[in-house]
């Protein structure tokens, strides 16, 4: 826990040409930027958003091993594995008003927003959603402000309103180009935002586009822990190769899909199934 790299912290905070009170705003206290970057190991929840404010790994943080994740990594975790019910119940149980940082405040309406949103609750969904974009801008985390208009976009979609839709993905879009993927990003949610990007397109029938966006899920997708997500993006090729008319590809992944879904037992994927009337 004394092995804190705060060198790194100063390079990078450097290299974003921020100042330590700017990159302390809305988390800290210039004396505790100052402390990091001499060593010195403060509080996990300050820390963390210090870290994900400079896009820093804990690898690269601590190079001797790594801090114990926060409570909100954890319950991160779950909304990863789909266990939505047990997300929503184990945020009820924390008070916002124990909130006590800028970045717990963003993670915490994320999480809501996204375990609300698949679990079907699209009005609690759209409130979270609402209290992320209502963050001060010198102040939003841009991780789960792109995951934010990633819902969003969602629930515009769904709604018809594809033009709104459209202008929170650009967002999600940019975001994601000012911030590529690396190992030490939560896979999941990038597959998240490349397969929302992929379903819009292929409902506005951009096919091309479409494809862009699932190769790019598809690159990232690697981990045995996220079977699921590749059933997903194969219903999406599925849907891809039906517009262009190669029925034969589209019979062949959709029973793919079923034979994931029959070794990972996923929620999602069996609804995304049943609507292909597989």
């Amino acid at each position: 826990m004394q092995n804190l790299n705060g060198e790194i912290f100063k390079n990078r905070r450097q290299d974003l040409n921020l100042t330590q009170n700017e990159l302390a705003l809305g988390i800290t206290s210039q004396a505790t930027i100052c402390a990091i970057e001499r060593g010195i190991v403060p509080n996990i929840n300050i820390l963390q958003p210090i870290m994900e404010r400079l896009n820093l790994s804990y690898k690269e943080a601590f190079p001797n091993g790594f801090l114990p994740e926060s409570r909100f990594d954890l319950i991160h975790s779950k909304l990863d594995k789909e266990h939505f019910r047990q997300v929503i119940e184990e945020l009820n149980a924390i008070r916002q008003n124990s909130l006590c940082t800028s970045i717990d405040f963003q993670k915490y309406h994320y999480l809501y927003a996204s375990a609300y949103f698949h679990y079907g609750r699209i009005d609690d969904a759209n409130f979270h959603c609402d209290e992320l974009f209502n963050v001060p801008d010198q102040q939003k985390i841009w991780f789960y402000y792109a995951l934010a208009n990633t819902i969003k976009a969602q629930i515009w979609h769904r709604s018809g309103d594809y033009y709104k839709a459209g202008i929170c993905f650009d967002r999600v879009v940019d975001l994601l180009k000012a911030h590529p993927y690396h190992e030490s990003s939560s896979m999941t949610s990038y597959i998240r935002m490349y397969q929302a990007l992929a379903e819009h397109h292929l409902e506005l029938s951009d096919l091309p586009r479409s494809e862009f966006y699932l190769k790019k899920a598809f690159k990232i997708l690697k981990s045995n822990d996220s079977s699921w997500h590749f059933g997903e993006l194969i219903l999406i090729k599925a849907r891809i190769a039906e517009g262009l008319k190669d029925y034969h590809l589209k019979s062949e992944l959709l029973v793919t899909a079923k034979h994931l879904h029959d070794f990972c037992k996923s929620p999602k994927l069996k609804k995304m199934i049943e609507e292909n009337r597989l």
